[in-house]
């Protein structure tokens, strides 16, 4: 069952058309939903953020949910993306400067004044800061509009944001491959 799954998820993150949904969806009907615990304390618990950066909220989200779609055609990520991707570099084994991880999330997309450059950033960090205590408190560290649909074969559907939250953390395990395999 579980190999069933993880192929058709993995087929979906590298945007592979051909998978097998009624294989998935015979998986699914294994596992039952009752015993699958995603939020407990919610998004609304958010931690005392350190080194100045305010706490990730509705208007940190609003300007990465803006960027990434001002900026599509730029290749840079959307909002479930960035926050999958964000949560690989902060599970990584190793520090991952933001220097080293912003051009990936950015793309080529180059910012309209300094303004939006700030305002990027402080959201980016901002997330960083969320996602690293729902980690250190053994919390999901997937925002709430990412967490999977309650109808599980929206998962495979690509305008899925638990999908594109899956395709970032791909993209990101993989950016860091070497430093998991070292």
């Amino acid at each position: 069952m579980s190999d069933v799954m993880c192929d058709s998820l993995s087929k979906v993150v590298s945007e592979d058309a051909e998978h097998d949904r009624e294989a998935y969806a015979r998986a699914l009907e294994q596992i039952d939903p009752v015993n699958i615990q995603l939020d407990a304390p919610g998004d609304d618990d958010l931690l005392e953020s350190p080194g100045g950066v305010p706490e990730f909220g509705p208007d940190h989200r609003r300007v990465l949910i803006e960027f990434g779609e001002r900026h599509a055609d730029e290749k840079a990520m959307s909002w479930p993306e960035t926050a999958g991707f964000l949560f690989s570099v902060m599970a990584c084994p190793e520090m991952v400067m933001p220097s080293e991880w912003t051009e990936i999330v950015q793309g080529e997309a180059v910012f309209n004044d300094l303004e939006e450059a700030r305002a990027v950033a402080e959201a980016h960090m901002a997330l960083m800061n969320w996602i690293s205590g729902r980690i250190r408190q053994r919390q999901p560290a997937i925002p709430e509009d990412c967490r999977p649909d309650s109808d599980p074969m929206r998962i495979l559907d690509e305008d899925n944001d638990f999908s594109r939250w899956c395709r970032g953390l791909a993209t990101g395990h993989r950016w860091l491959d070497d430093v998991w395999n070292d």
